[in-house]
């Protein structure tokens, strides 16, 4: 048996795992427990508490006056940095992160490649060789074409109603004159 699918299947698998590894790095986990809520952080703003913040995309970190650490979503306040220039806060603004250039070229090109992978793998299935193998092997006559010298079946050699053998006898002296 050919064993080139299986390994194409792991190829694929070991790609589509890569993929998402790579897209589940810089992921922060959901409890983690220096994040707080939005509520908490203004709370924490408005009593003076927020020494610094950094805004990213839909994050907010920061530290407090004590030193602590703290993490909690963005939801893109327009009276925010206005807030925190009023209690005195240094903000830094980050740009979005962008995935690495490897992982563009990967996620945009690996579905085309899995699609002209099985693509030639059908038409070279279903073009197989040999007798009877194949898709496009429908319908194709496996008669053969013999001279003269290599019949050996004669009206002799045939059972059957007498009157059909003499009109298709008759038919086969009227093809050769």
């Amino acid at each position: 048996m050919n064993a080139k699918p299986p390994v194409l299947i792991l190829w694929i698998v070991l790609l589509l795992g890569l993929f998402l590894w790579f897209n589940s790095l810089g992921t922060r986990h959901a409890f983690d427990p220096s994040r707080i809520s939005y509520s908490e952080f203004l709370a924490e703003l408005s009593d003076g508490q927020i020494a610094e913040v950094t805004l990213q995309e839909q994050e907010i970190q920061g530290t407090r006056i004590d030193g602590s650490f703290f993490i909690t979503y963005n939801p893109d306040d327009p009276g925010l940095v206005g807030d925190l220039i009023n209690q005195g806060v240094t903000i830094r603004a980050l740009p979005p992160e962008r995935p690495g250039v490897l992982m563009q070229i990967l996620a945009s090109w690996l579905p085309f490649m899995v699609l002209i992978g099985v693509w030639v793998w059908f038409m070279r299935r279903s073009m197989g060789g040999g007798s009877g193998g194949g898709l496009f092997n429908f319908g194709k006559s496996r008669a053969r074409l013999l001279s003269e010298d290599q019949v050996k079946v004669t009206f002799a050699d045939v059972a059957g109603v007498e009157e059909a053998k003499e009109e298709v006898a008759e038919l086969v002296e009227f093809l050769r004159d």
